[in-house]
């Protein structure tokens, strides 16, 4: 009977140390993710999806990102309704890590 215990107890033993290694590894990827937010109304750049699709036009130096587009809605999960400039909006919420903050250049009109 003492080595079922035995068992039990090493068993209990491994289990906390998963959960302290899964602790570790969370604070050490978490260091590194950068979260992004937008806010209803600012300008943002798209990726165009689904991802590796290239213009037999351009080859490598196809551009990856559209856009400018506008923020109309924020969904919880880090998800964003978008629409362009001249108002069409997109049927679909894109998550946050398909978006990038626009900034308008010298060169162009606002």
């Amino acid at each position: 009977m003492d080595k079922i215990d035995d068992v039990h107890e090493s068993r209990f033993k491994a289990l906390e140390e998963i959960e302290k290694e899964k602790i570790k590894i969370a604070k050490a990827y978490n260091k590194h993710v950068v979260e992004k937010l937008f806010q209803v109304g600012d300008l943002i750049w798209k990726m165009i999806l689904p991802l590796g699709t290239r213009s037999g036009k351009f080859g490598k130096w196809s551009p990856s990102w559209e856009g400018p587009f506008r923020v109309i809605r924020v969904v919880p999960g880090n998800a964003y309704f978008m629409e362009d400039l001249e108002g069409d909006t997109l049927p679909k919420a894109l998550n946050g890590k398909y978006l990038k903050c626009y900034y308008p250049n010298m060169w162009q009109d606002r």
